[in-house]
């Protein structure tokens, strides 16, 4: 069995990316409008690492441009297992 070999494309991430986010955006302006619901994202950073301080930040600034709560918690390195739990039961 010979598997052909497909030309690769190139494509726009940029542009990709806006559709998606523009398409997420109506998505969650329908869903809020019809349930009077409004999806959210939450995050429970631990630790102080700067790169995933970079990446929580950015989660947080894409959801807040699609019209979605965004939740977010800061914890030391070493939380008390406790408290990570009851931060996600709010």
């Amino acid at each position: 069995m010979t598997v052909g070999i497909q030309p690769s494309k190139l494509i726009d991430g940029k542009a990709v990316a806006n559709t998606l986010t523009t398409q997420i955006a109506a998505d969650v302006a329908a869903l809020r409008s019809a349930t009077g619901k409004v999806p959210g994202l939450a995050v429970i950073l631990v630790g102080e690492d700067p790169a995933s301080a970079v990446y929580v930040a950015y989660k947080h600034r894409q959801t807040l441009a699609v019209g979605m709560a965004s939740f977010d918690t800061n914890f030391q390195p070493t939380p008390i297992r406790t408290t990570c739990c009851q931060s996600l039961m709010n």
